[in-house]
């Protein structure tokens, strides 16, 4: 479309953006208060991961409804909602006397953050094409990271003061809202021609795509589920400081994301993706094997900058083949392939930390990110298409 890249409401579309991939992660520097609050309960050390994680579960079970709706009913409605519902179930925490109470809200904060990733993501692929989409879906892997810096950050400074002033971090969902009722307005739906075949969906190739992302977000999970951890049991016990690690990797990812338009001009989507796994091999690697502080720092601004690149990656090179008409299911399917593994990945790395132990988790962790890389090698060298 032949429109300013960043207007009104493409600037309201990034802002929305911004709550969705790090929303789990924002009670991340929490984790130890909540558990220590909540002691005498069995099982806390992985209920307290589930706190962080439980919307995941509320995304996998309401994305595709979330898809479904925004094709047929548009995307606007979806939108306000899913941000309001945000703010007021995200902050809901802070005043929770319970687990169970912590729980109910972080459910519908999945709700919410299932229909607003699907909607962000869909009406992105509706305003821009050809480079312009790339562009402005770098832009969008960028606000996702920089929303994961400040609240990352936010809710390690008020974790300092209580475990539940990490939550008070959600209540930015309603000042954003402002310019979401204000600027988005839906695009005219997409017309069949009379006569024509019915779309179909490219389904092989979206659960390829899919897939990637499963694997991709249960092992980049292990920074926000289990870096607190790693870093308290080298003595390192402030909230802030775990906070402060974590956001590493947002940063980068920013920086990355951001470049993603230009990187995808040289290079095929398949050798974006050897890249960024690779790289984040490495970082994984430096996390593993630290002995310091600083080299966490560094392992999570590594591993950081390559996954910037998977996220807009992923979604152009899926939405390039999705008809117009269904990009609310496809936004759909991949918001829950996401958020099946953050779920994940407290599960997966509970088990595999007690039998080898949290550095070598992240060894472990890099292993996986290698053979991922190897694999896309594998593609592109054969020049294969990964849906046949």
């Amino acid at each position: 479309m032949n429109k300013p890249l960043l207007d009104a409401r493409s600037l309201s579309l990034l802002a929305a953006t911004s709550l969705t991939v790090m929303a789990n992660a924002t009670i991340a520097p929490a984790l130890p208060g909540i558990r220590d609050a909540f002691h005498d309960t069995p099982g806390i050390v992985t209920l307290v991961g589930l706190v962080m994680t439980l919307p995941s579960l509320a995304v996998i079970l309401t994305a595709g409804l979330w898809g479904v709706f925004i094709d047929r009913f548009g995307r606007r409605p979806a939108m306000i909602v899913g941000v309001a519902l945000f703010g007021i179930s995200g902050a809901s925490g802070a005043i929770a006397v319970s687990l169970e109470q912590l729980f109910i809200g972080r459910a519908l904060l999945g709700v919410a953050v299932g229909g607003t990733m699907t909607v962000t993501t869909a009406l992105a692929i509706d305003l821009f094409s050809g480079a312009e989409r790339e562009r402005f879906s770098g832009y969008q892997g960028a606000a996702m990271s920089l929303g994961g810096i400040l609240f990352l950050l936010a809710g390690g400074a008020l974790s300092e003061w209580s475990w539940r002033g990490a939550f008070l971090v959600y209540l930015v969902a309603l000042l954003i809202l402002i310019p979401v009722v204000l600027f988005i307005r839906d695009v005219p739906k997409v017309v069949m021609a009379a006569g024509s075949a019915p779309s179909r969906m490219p389904w092989a190739f979206l659960v390829f795509q899919c897939s990637i992302a499963v694997v991709v977000m249960i092992v980049f999970y292990l920074i926000p589920v289990k870096l607190a951890f790693l870093l308290r049991d080298m003595g390192v016990d402030r909230p802030i400081l775990a906070g402060v690690a974590v956001a590493a990797g947002t940063l980068t990812g920013v920086v990355s994301s951001l470049t993603y338009g230009r990187v995808r001009r040289s290079l095929s989507a398949a050798m974006i993706y050897a890249m960024a796994f690779s790289i984040m091999a490495v970082g994984l690697l430096l996390i593993g094997t630290a002995t310091s502080y600083w080299q966490i720092i560094a392992g999570s601004a590594v591993q950081g900058f390559g996954i910037g690149f998977v996220m807009p990656n992923g979604m152009v090179w899926l939405m390039s083949r999705v008809p117009a008409d269904m990009r609310g299911r496809a936004s759909g399917f991949v918001t829950m392939a996401v958020y099946l593994g953050q779920f994940l990945s407290p599960l997966v790395a509970g088990p595999t930390t007690l039998l080898v132990g949290l550095p070598m988790t992240y060894v472990a962790a890099a292993g996986v990110m290698t053979a991922m890389a190897g694999w896309m090698a594998v593609i592109v060298v054969r020049g294969a298409r990964p849906a046949s």
